[in-house]
């Protein structure tokens, strides 16, 4: 009687073995043969992860919460360190894109 389980056992964890790095093997087989597919899938999914990552320009600078001498007659923002001026005195608000005088 204990030949036979110890004959059986080590057979049934031989046949269990097999089994189990049979369809470790099956599965990077599957995943070779079909790596180009994978591939696509991967770089789509990356593709939707940028698209959506990357927000619409919008500008983060609040108005200011007060009027000054140097704010947007528009949306009352202050005028930033890189505010686009013109030549005759108008300057460009970075919050709403509005052109305004800067009063004097």
């Amino acid at each position: 009687m204990n030949s036979i389980m110890f004959t059986i056992v080590p057979i049934f964890i031989g046949i269990v073995a097999l089994f189990v790095f049979g369809g470790v093997f099956m599965t990077f087989l599957s995943a070779f043969r079909h790596r180009g597919m994978i591939q696509q899938f991967t770089e789509e999914a990356l593709r939707q992860s940028r698209d959506q990552a990357t927000p619409q320009q919008q500008n983060t600078q609040r108005p200011a919460s007060t009027p000054s001498d140097y704010a947007c007659d528009n949306c009352g923002a202050a005028l930033g360190a890189d505010t686009e001026i013109s030549p005759s005195g108008d300057f460009k608000c970075e919050y709403c894109d509005s052109w305004s005088k800067i009063k004097s």
